[in-house]
């Protein structure tokens, strides 16, 4: 299927968050892995550097359908943003360079001024600048108007805990993200009527993410996403808020969920397991609460996730602030037995599958108590999965299995066979197991992009016939 070219190329493509973005320009055709405008100020790209505009021989000014296996934005064109905001605190960046950078300019409807955040608190800001995120709030539904100039921002300076960003002028995966002279140890948060994790920051949005030390963010360019009726990936992604799926979990077994909701219809939903030791709640931790006025619910050690100790019955707090009474509680437990249960005002509730109660009214203290993890719950076979995310950079995440005490060996090889890192090597108790590679070799340096091998070898302690071997592979790619 051949689909005609006019000199003059009209773009229009769905950005994410209610925004669509339109760009008029002619074209100059480079067949050199892309192409550029006559006027001089946009930029097109193939993702994987072919041509991305190629005259077919014999054909005239005609593009081989399927040939652009996508378009990314780099910087100057002149574009106009229609960004959708809701009632109550939105959570916005600056998708293209204006000239009036002022809130009151920007956004006329606001109620509030943007809040932006230094590492520990929210401040003030009278006007908003690419690359950052704030809060704003507004009374009632609104459409702002952006009319500016593209950006590509190729890095973004981070500060020590939470920070508040912005993505450039077209969507990036979290995965086109590099941290240099720091850690990211945390999820990327977005914002809607409570907090969910994304894996796709998209232009006009803020985004919160946390860091080990300050440093910087340095942004690959990303490829453009098509309109969502052409790209059903993409519509299924378009949508924010909050799940009932913990992210970045292949298999949902043994973690359950609970969900609050209040009488303005806004929910926040808190992860659970007694099985899981996979499972690391630090990751889960949330940004802090909005500026005010929005309810907010959390375990009392801040994050999203808890897990229940070996051995012992364990007692989370849970923070609801800010609901708008009565609130409904509901939950849903993993598919394993669980003895887990509310203490609300000191009154305990039995947790059973597809249960709820309601809150009425502000109370003192609500509690989950979950049980100890038992010796019915570990693995029945060993066995070692696949990593995630994969391909992956830098860091990806490996799970394996002991049904017993074992001697347990993790090795990472090259393609070539060769030893790259020990991960593991010693005595381990039973249980569901967890570790990380961040992509460096035994010396610490950084690896290559390729194709890697990790390797599992185990044995039993106290029956040297459980025995275990596998291998499996991972693709790096920076």
């Amino acid at each position: 299927m051949k689909t005609k070219l006019a000199l003059t190329i009209c773009m229009i493509w769905f950005m994410g968050g209610g925004m669509l973005a339109q760009t008029v320009q002619p074209w100059h055709v480079v067949d050199a892995g892309g192409g550029s405008s006559t006027s001089g100020n946009l930029v097109l790209q193939s993702s994987i550097g072919q041509p991305a505009v190629q005259l077919m021989a014999g054909t005239g000014d005609t593009l081989e359908s399927g040939f652009i296996p996508g378009l990314r934005m780099i910087s100057g064109a002149s574009t106009t943003f229609s960004a959708s905001l809701t009632t109550g605190w939105n959570l916005l960046a600056l998708p293209v360079t204006v000239a009036d950078t002022h809130k009151t300019a920007l956004f006329p409807t606001a109620i509030s001024q943007a809040f932006n955040f230094n590492g520990s608190s929210y401040i003030l800001n009278l006007g908003l600048h690419p690359g950052s995120g704030y809060f704003v709030k507004f009374a009632t539904p609104a459409v702002a108007e952006l009319a500016g100039t593209t950006f590509a921002q190729e890095s973004l300076a981070v500060l020590t805990g939470w920070n508040l960003i912005g993505p450039p002028s077209y969507p990036v995966l979290i995965s086109d993200v590099t941290p240099v002279g720091t850690t990211i140890i945390s999820n990327y948060f977005g914002f809607g009527t409570n907090y969910f994790i994304e894996d796709t920051l998209k232009p006009g949005k803020g985004y919160w993410v946390k860091v080990n030390q300050p440093g910087k963010l340095f942004i690959r360019t990303g490829s453009v996403i098509l309109p969502p009726e052409n790209n059903p990936l993409v519509a299924a992604k378009a949508s924010s808020g909050v799940s009932h799926i913990l992210p970045g979990v292949k298999s949902q077994d043994g973690i359950g969920y609970l969900s609050f909701v209040d009488a303005t219809g806004t929910e926040g939903v808190l992860f659970f397991s007694t099985s899981r030791t996979d499972l690391k709640p630090d990751f889960y931790e949330l940004p802090p609460p909005a500026p005010s006025d929005m309810m907010d619910v959390r375990y009392a050690t801040g994050r999203m996730l808890e897990v229940a100790e070996e051995g012992k019955e364990r007692e989370v707090p849970i923070s609801l602030t800010a609901a708008t009474y009565p609130v409904k509680v509901t939950w849903k437990l993993g598919k394993i037995p669980d003895g887990s249960s509310l203490v609300i005002d000191a009154k305990p509730v039995t947790m059973n599958d597809h249960s709820e109660i309601t809150i009425q009214q502000q109370t003192g203290r609500v509690i989950l108590t979950m049980a100890p993890n038992s010796s019915a719950e570990l693995p029945k076979v060993f066995a070692l999965h696949q990593n995630y995310p994969n391909p992956f950079n830098p860091t990806t995440t490996i799970r394996y299995d002991l049904p017993v005490d074992a001697r347990v060996s993790l090795r990472i090889y090259n393609a070539l066979g060769q030893e790259v890192k020990v991960l593991e090597d010693g005595t381990e108790s039973a249980g569901f197991k967890t570790v990380e590679w961040n992509s460096t070799n035994g010396g610490g340096n950084a690896v290559s992009s390729g194709v890697y091998f990790y390797r599992l070898e185990t044995v039993g302690l106290t029956n040297s016939g459980k025995r275990f071997t596998e291998v499996k592979k991972m693709v790096l790619i920076k």
